[in-house]
């Protein structure tokens, strides 16, 4: 037995048309889109409202689809744990900020090092998940005594320099008096030899003394070269992934401090069926669309029971959300002005399972249509949105003889479509009156109705069809048919234009069809391989934008934003929207406003969820890759294997370690030569020192192995003489004086590399 959810339907005044649903789950086997010619039919008389030109549709494209991986795993090889090189007690998790940066001085993450009395150079605190670049300091040991050895040791240097020079001189001016007697026999051969002695003895002071100054700036290099241990620094650019050690805390060396994992370049695998075994090649350029799931903003009240329907009204800079549930409240959110919640009275145990806006910004009256299990369908006039509580209810002559799912306004707002059981009719507004009935050719139940600006009404129904249906004054006639759905979406959003319909060939798959010639123009496929489309398809009021939801599956709790596709071509996905605990979603709607665009959903706990719509600057980027390896995954599956860039945008987002894309690949693409591995160090024979590949198969749980920063060849290198928080860094500053008054390092000194003078 199928169990059947009711949807709701709002359409748009002027242009767009907002859309609520709860989806029923028909089965059935998916086939292409087709049509069947309407029998002769009764006379229909004028338009029913003035139509507008029929839209142009650009052919369709016919290209190689395709060959799409949903549910990759992104995977980063190398997760590095950063230890101690030396004892010592941590003074600082932080990195320094660059000169010209901004900060609040009452930020909790701003930290001064212990010894910069003056709080002259700031450092942002270190925390986990933090963006790293490489070389960039991440923290710092106590080094004061090393610090005092180089002072010792500089000044010793200074010392034996001068004693030299003195030394020098003194030689000098004995010999130029030796060379006088020697000249004028002026003095005796006693007095003679003691001069020599005297140079000589001066002379071996000096050789001495500039031993003693080699050794002493032996000691002072490596004093330099232990200095730069006390720094910890990142060997890459990367992500902070988990912090080991507190400041204050002491750490002997070989503890690790920190973890941090590279972002630069990652992996993403996933599963292929093995029918396209012989397509795919290795060296394969690719195109990767990351999953970027974000949270919603909630509403303050909650309804008791599931939310069938929600819609948008059309009040120019203010438009209001409007929620039906099956707890029996019509409820009006003033998300932009009061921000509270007003209840359109109903009697007391009439759910309402639909609900519908005018949406023209410029009209004079702003209507809600309510309709329930009544069967009855009301009007509220919501212009004045200073008088909401005083709202009172305008009933239409006339009612259903069963629930109410599915409810419309006309472009105009001048008339209404309401939808229960097989049974389709259209309302004039201002007359308070039914018009006339559709004629009863769907063959189950309507869960979908919307007006076109080409004075047309779409259908669509659980007998697998969407019928468009062309408005007389004096009644309606089936236009088209569009049959051979194989999905499970109630609500196929309709564009704007009413230049194309949304079809559901399969649980994975979406067309865009022409409504013009009804010809299928370009697909939309899921993303992860237990989700599918299902309860609500709909498109943005400009119709660039498709979203979808998924229904029952394990990913009831999210829809996915697209972008529409353009003419043979496929939607690239530009948000994932998560509902709180995961859901699931009864309804949804886009907000008419062309200031304040949002979308609104209703799910079956009751709750009422808005997100603002993101720019496409914001929006999740293709990634070019290239396919390194094909292994198999078991006897109906391959594991393909991706390389690629991990760029990182200006919002700081890159590919996360587990997180899920989709691989596109073009099978038409030619495979370039991948480049031949670099064999390890020591020669061909040799082994490498670190394996952080996972094996096929290897689930997103699988977390490859953490290791010692200096156990990866290449990766780690000695502190640089220059130090970069960021891009570079900061200013040298006056060195402090420590409690005991001794010189130390400045809290921003860089460490010396090794061999510095």
């Amino acid at each position: 037995m199928i169990r059947v959810r009711h949807w709701v339907a709002a359409a748009a005044v002027g242009g767009t048309t907002a859309l609520t649903t709860i989806g029923c789950n028909p089965t059935g086997s998916s086939t292409a889109a087709s049509s069947t010619a309407p029998a002769k039919q009764a006379p229909i008389g004028n338009p029913l409202y003035p139509p507008a030109p029929a839209p142009k549709v650009p052919d369709a494209v016919t290209a190689e689809e395709p060959i799409v991986i949903t549910s990759a795993v992104v995977q980063s090889d190398i997760r590095v744990a950063i230890p101690a090189q030396v004892d010592g007690q941590i003074e600082l998790l932080a990195t320094p900020l660059p000169p010209d940066a901004k900060f609040d001085p009452n930020d909790p993450d701003i930290l001064y090092h212990p010894r910069d009395f003056k709080k002259e150079l700031p450092y942002r605190r270190l925390r986990e998940n933090d963006l790293i670049k490489k070389d960039q300091v991440l923290g710092r040991l106590d080094e004061q005594l090393v610090a005092l050895q180089i002072e010792q040791s500089e000044n010793v240097i200074k010392q034996l320099d001068r004693s030299v020079v003195e030394q020098k001189i003194a030689a000098e001016a004995y010999v130029r008096q030796l060379n006088t007697m020697k000249e004028t026999k002026a003095g005796s051969q006693f007095e003679i030899y003691g001069l020599e002695a005297t140079v000589a003895r001066l002379r071996a002071e000096v050789i001495s003394n500039e031993k003693e100054k080699a050794k002493t700036d032996g000691e002072l290099r490596t004093a330099r070269a232990q200095l730069s241990r006390y720094w910890i620094t990142s060997p890459f650019n990367g992500r902070v992934v988990k912090l080991l050690k507190s400041p204050r805390e002491y750490a002997k060396a070989g503890e690790t401090i920190l973890e941090v994992q590279a972002t630069d370049r990652v992996r993403v695998e996933g599963k292929l069926d093995i029918y396209y075994l012989a397509t795919v090649r290795r060296g394969m350029p690719v195109v990767v669309e990351p999953a970027r799931p974000v949270g919603p903003n909630s509403l303050a009240n909650f309804h008791r029971g599931e939310v069938s329907s929600v819609a948008v009204t059309a009040h120019k800079g203010r438009p209001m959300i409007v929620s039906g549930g099956g707890d029996g409240l019509a409820l009006v959110w003033d998300v932009f002005g009061t921000r509270q919640s007003h209840r359109l009275q109903h009697a007391a145990g009439v759910a309402i399972r639909a609900v519908a806006c005018t949406q023209s910004p410029t009209a004079k009256q702003h209507f809600v249509a309510t309709a329930g299990e009544d069967g009855r369908v009301r009007l509220w006039d919501v212009t004045d949105p200073a008088k909401l509580s005083q709202a009172k209810p305008i009933e239409l002559e006339g009612a259903h003889d069963g629930a109410v799912v599915a409810a419309a306004f006309s472009p105009d707002g001048k008339y209404l479509a309401t939808a229960a059981g097989r049974d389709v009719y259209v309302w004039d507004v201002a007359g308070k009156k039914k018009l006339y009935a559709l004629p009863s050719e769907h063959r189950d139940g309507v869960t979908y109705v919307r007006f076109t600006p080409q004075a047309t009404l779409v259908t669509a129904a659980r007998d697998r069809s969407i019928r468009v249906w062309k408005l007389g004054t004096d009644g309606a006639s089936s236009q088209a048919v569009i049959d051979h759905r194989g999905g499970s979406v109630d609500v196929l959003g309709v564009s704007t234009d009413g230049s194309r319909v949304l079809f559901d060939k399969d649980a994975s798959r979406l067309d865009v069809v022409s409504l013009v010639n009804e010809q299928s123009i370009a697909t939309l496929q899921n993303h992860g391989g237990g989700a599918r489309f299902s309860t609500l398809a709909l498109f943005s009021p400009d119709d660039s934008l498709i979203l979808t939801a998924g229904g029952d599956t394990e990913q009831k709790g999210e829809m996915t934003l697209w972008e529409t596709p353009t003419a043979g071509g496929r939607g690239a996905e530009r948000r994932r929207l998560v509902t709180p605990k995961g859901a699931g979603v009864n309804c949804a709607a886009f907000s008419p406003d062309a200031e304040k665009q949002f979308i609104v959903v209703g799910t079956h706990e009751g709750g009422v969820y808005f997100w603002a719509i993101p720019s496409k600057d914001e929006s999740g980027k293709q990634i070019a890759g290239q396919i390194v390896a094909i292994n198999s995954a078991d006897s109906k599956s391959v594991q393909v294997r991706v390389e690629m860039q991990n760029p990182i945008d200006k919002f700081g987002d890159g590919l996360q370690d587990r997180s899920l894309a989709t691989i596109i690949i073009n099978p038409a693409a030619a495979a370039a030569v991948p480049p031949a591995a670099p064999a390890p160090a020591g020669g061909a024979g040799a082994k490498p020192q670190v394996s952080n590949v996972r094996p096929a198969g290897a689930g997103p749980e699988d977390v490859g192995p953490v290791v010692p920063a200096v156990a990866i060849t290449g990766l780690v290198t000695t502190p640089p003489a220059a130090l970069a928080p960021i891009a570079s860094a900061p200013p040298a500053a006056e060195p402090l004086k420590g409690p005991t008054g001794g010189l130390v390092i400045p809290p921003t000194a860089a460490p010396p590399a090794p061999g510095a003078k």
